[in-house]
This record gives C-alpha cells, structure tokens and sequence, in this order.
C-alpha cells in the first residue's frame, strides 16, 4: 500500500513537511526522487519538475536575444535596461 499525504494537508503543511525531510545524496537524480515522492507532496512537486526539468532547446532564448537586439538600436541607445526588460517581457508573454 503506498503512503498518501493526509487529505487535509494544505499546502503550508506540505512545504514544512517537505523541508524537515533529510537531504538527498548528491548522486542521486532528483527528477527519480520525485517521482517516489509525488504521491506525498504533491503541490511542492509540481513546482519541483518544472524547476529541475531543463528546457529541451535554446530557441526561447535566442529568440528572447534576438528581440533584445532588435529593441536596442542607434535611435534606442539611452533606453534603460528596466524599461527594456519590461518591454521585452510584455511582448512575450502577452
């Protein structure tokens, strides 16, 4: 029979219960502790595999760069790097 998390733990009681667990062994692949684990913290591991999964291309990047170069220009050149970063977040995420 698998343990299951108790069906009134709110997520602030699956954090603290997360972070009173022992460390893992540095040789060991975290991705494959939480898929043991998921059934236990299954909030805190939702965010877990999107932080450990490593994008599977650099394209998002590049992309990002290249729109970058594209916002700074010989007219553009005293725009202030916040300004830039929220133009840039705004056209691509809007």
């Amino acid at each position: 029979m698998e343990l299951q998390a108790p069906p009134d733990f709110t997520a602030a009681d699956e954090v603290n219960d997360y972070m009173r667990q022992p460390n893992i062994q540095r040789q060991l692949n975290r991705l494959d502790w939480w898929k043991q684990h998921d059934h236990w913290y299954p909030r805190v591991a939702d965010v877990a595999l999107r932080y450990l999964s490593a994008p599977s291309t650099s394209v998002a990047s590049e992309r990002l760069f290249s729109s970058a170069g594209d916002l700074y220009s010989d007219t553009r050149s005293r725009l202030a790097g916040q300004l830039a970063q929220k133009l840039l977040f705004i056209k691509h995420n809007l």
